[in-house]
């Protein structure tokens, strides 16, 4: 997490760059993949 942004890494191995603003004004819902084992 950085002053401006958080990045974060989608399933593809792609990096997400979200505005810290986005974070903080809306509901984030955090779906973990678990391993089934």
């Amino acid at each position: 997490m950085g002053l401006r942004a958080t990045v974060a890494r989608s399933r593809d191995e792609e990096d997400l760059i979200i505005p810290n603003a986005m974070l903080v004004q809306n509901s984030v819902t955090n779906y973990t993949l678990r391993d089934p084992t």
